[in-house]
């Protein structure tokens, strides 16, 4: 059966085309890095928890990754919000009283396992200068292998970042 081609008001054969190869190439996966993307919309409250990942597979947060941290209304003064694990904090999301932050990856590369949680919270003071903020994570697949000790049953981090 032939594949049926519908127009859209406004839209050309080049376009939808486009289209198509965009999506073939979308499908192809690949395995190699991912983003993991949040928005808060308006000001955060203080020690509001403003994001949860629950991981599916196992996956790595490269300390030194392609991550970015943006403010549409930057802080009056340093923000800093905690992004912890299991047992405690892993990484800080640094916005120094500016519009454009870093990521610090103290111990390092960051590794989930199936069922682990990564949560992003504000600080524990409110800035109400602050408001719409992006992060994103770049996550790479990680083999089991290759994890920092041993694998405990039903999900959890270990070794170098201490996750339970």
């Amino acid at each position: 059966m032939a594949k049926e081609r519908r127009h859209l008001p406004g839209t050309n054969t080049r376009f939808l085309k486009q289209l198509e190869q965009a999506s073939e190439l979308a499908d192809l996966g690949g395995g190699g890095p991912s983003e993991l993307r949040v928005f808060v919309s308006g000001t955060p409250a203080a020690g509001a928890v403003l994001f949860i990942y629950v991981a599916a597979e196992h996956v790595k947060i490269p300390a030194n990754g392609n991550h970015r941290l943006y403010a549409d209304l930057p802080p009056a003064a340093d923000w800093v919000a905690d992004i912890s694990g299991g047992s405690g904090s892993i990484a800080a999301a640094l916005l120094a009283g500016q519009s454009d932050g870093a990521f610090d990856f103290p111990m390092g590369d960051v590794y989930l396992a199936p069922g682990d949680t990564l949560v992003i919270t504000a600080p524990a003071t409110a800035d109400t200068s602050i408001g719409d903020i992006a992060f994103t994570l770049q996550l790479e697949p990680a083999d089991p292998s290759e994890m920092p000790g041993p694998i405990v049953a039903g999900g959890g981090n270990y070794g170098t970042i201490g996750m339970v």
